[in-house]
């Protein structure tokens, strides 16, 4: 084999090692296909020219030679359209496909020219044909790396290896060409870091994995209970009514996707639900915006719920989330989807950013909150324990408590006047417990079936409470509490200055760490801007996800088995451990 021929070989293994990366690694249909295209012209055109400087004199190789090597330039405008874009190319720019209809003919003019590859780039038509195919994908990737904060690193990638494709193609050879050396296959010298650097975007805007109950290419037209094409900002504490709007509508059978962390929330619907779990990652935003894109693709007309947007910040940083939230109400406009974004945990500047966009804004009540006045409204101050002991009976909390769990609480009210009246309650206290559990059972169904709408403009039962007989309601209550146990008094460790909320933090990262556990803490804790006294139960959510970041960049770090299990264990220890104290301090 001569020097020339193995040279080839090497890169052309590499391109294949490249390729296989690629078919393993990347997740999405169309952006994989146009890939191993790409890649399989270079290496078809690799083996061709390795088959020529070895001799072989065949004018078949030649002309497979020159198809893949034509071939091959339009793939590469069109593979770094598709890392932008995802599988909404065809709809976004399908102008691009064009440049696959030149190529019989300019592939046939190279073979009856009986050109060599090198000719190929000096010839005046073939050489303005490759131009056209390198400036459109370079063009976009420069366009895409100004304008979009959330694609910028992968447009920075698009972009140097169709830089490196040129250098390596026309470049060189004109290069080799003055300097009288074989110019023959010089492309093929720079095929490998680009595949790498197109093979390094597509994995880092591969969606997450989904599950997907909807067929493809089904539409939604069907009456909605929230208006489609339209995107709608959920201002609560935390996403109930946007989780119970995105339920009610996959009821109604209407394709549903949710993009949320892992193990947050459970499934909303039936089995036309997407869930798509957000991965701890550096490129989470744009990983979400390919999730987003190859759902609609599927299911326009559907809709699309970020209960986790704040997760999404902590992992890439506002601006790219800004950013991506900006593109995917542009996507849902154009294919009529209805968006539903949750302020749950953001910061008050992100706040503001989101409220610049002029979404629909809808403020909405915690259901937990509302259900508890209304049973302190019906029961009097016992009303707050009756809740409790529902909660402590179903395993809920507070901030777990939605308003699809109204039905079991109405049960549970029916049985709980049922054992009252089994201990021999005198009758006009029954009967007047009874009436009361009624009306508070046929008031909190009411309130359950009220729409995200219907609460964003009408008072809640917080916001004016109804008035009671509060001398009846007394003597009735304390007759009932007198017939039941009381419920187990906790302590308030927010009042407590040995367990404040920092201190108990600090307590989790240094058992499960050791003395590096305070170091990680405080400089998580810089990053979120907050001081030791500044920590709140609403940013240990965010927190844990910073902390998810750290302990999986570990973990892949680690080559020793056993101690990239032990550092997963720990990482799940912190995780569960300070999801305790978050539902603690609801």
């Amino acid at each position: 084999m001569t020097a020339h021929g193995g040279l080839l070989t090497l890169f052309i293994g590499a391109d294949v090692s490249i390729l296989v990366f690629v078919l393993l690694r990347v997740r999405q249909t169309w952006n994989k296909t146009l890939f191993v295209a790409m890649a399989m012209s270079f290496v078809v055109y690799g083996a061709a020219i390795a088959g020529e400087a070895e001799g072989v004199d065949n004018p078949l190789v030649a002309a497979i030679a020159l198809w893949a090597f034509v071939l091959a330039h339009p793939l590469i405008a069109i593979a770094a359209l598709a890392a932008f874009h995802g599988e909404d190319l065809p709809r976004r720019r399908p102008a691009i496909l064009l440049l696959l209809l030149p190529v019989p003919v300019v592939a046939s003019f190279a073979v009856a020219e009986d050109m060599t590859t090198g000719q190929a780039y000096t010839d005046p038509a073939l050489s303005s044909f490759f131009a056209v195919c390198f400036a459109v994908g370079l063009a976009e990737a420069l366009y895409v790396r100004m304008s979009s904060p959330v694609l910028a690193s992968e447009a920075t990638w698009i972009g140097v290896g169709i830089v490196l494709l040129i250098l390596a193609g026309p470049l060189m050879t004109v290069e080799l060409d003055a300097l009288g050396l074989p110019s023959a296959g010089s492309l093929i010298l720079g095929t490998p870091p680009a595949l790498a650097a197109f093979a390094l975007a597509f994995a880092r805007t591969d969606p997450f994995a989904v599950t997907d109950g909807v067929k493809r290419g089904e539409a939604w037209s069907e009456p909605s209970i929230v208006e489609r094409g339209v995107a709608f900002v959920f201002d609560e504490a935390r996403p109930k009514n946007l989780m119970i709007t995105a339920r009610r509508e996959a009821d109604r059978g209407r394709p549903v996707l949710i993009l949320r962390r892992k193990g947050r929330y459970s499934d909303p619907g039936d089995g036309r639900t997407c869930l798509s779990e957000i991965r701890p990652s550096a490129h989470a935003a744009a990983m979400a915006l390919a999730t987003v894109r190859g759902f609609l693709s599927r299911s326009p007309g559907g809709l699309l719920a970020l209960p986790d947007l704040a997760g999404i910040a902590t992992l890439c940083g506002w601006p790219k989330t800004l950013d991506l939230v900006r593109q995917i109400v542009r996507i849902s406009r154009r294919t009529d989807t209805t968006l539903l974004i949750s302020t749950s945990l953001l910061q008050e500047d992100e706040r503001r950013g989101l409220n610049g966009l002029r979404l629909a804004w809808w403020i909405l009540p915690d259901p937990a909150v509302e259900v508890d006045v209304m049973l302190r409204t019906a029961f009097g101050a016992a009303g707050s324990s009756i809740f409790d002991g529902f909660l402590k009976a179903n395993a809920l909390t507070r901030g777990s408590f939605n308003a699809h769990h109204v039905l079991a609480l109405t049960t549970h009210l029916g049985t709980a006047m049922d054992a009252f009246a089994s201990f021999g309650a005198e009758l006009h206290v029954a009967d007047g417990l009874r009436q009361l559990v009624a009306e508070a059972s046929e008031a909190l169904q009411e309130y359950s079936r009220r729409s995200a709408l219907d609460l964003s403009q009408a008072d809640w039962p917080s916001r004016d409470p109804e008035s009671a007989d509060e001398a009846m309601l007394v003597t009735a209550m304390d007759h009932w509490r007198g017939k039941e146990p009381e419920p187990a008094v906790r302590g308030d460790r927010a009042t407590d200055p040995g367990h404040s909320l920092y201190k108990r933090t600090l307590a989790i990262f240094v058992r499960e760490l050791g003395p590096t556990g305070e170091g990680l803490l405080r400089f998580e804790l810089r990053r979120l801007g907050r001081g030791d006294s500044e920590l709140r139960p609403s940013d240990l959510k965010r927190l844990a996800d910073r902390v998810d970041v750290a302990l999986e960049t570990m973990v892949e770090i680690v080559d020793v088995p056993e101690a990239r299990r032990r550092l997963q264990e720990k990482l799940g220890a912190i995780r569960r451990q300070m999801g305790l104290i978050e539902e603690e301090g609801v």
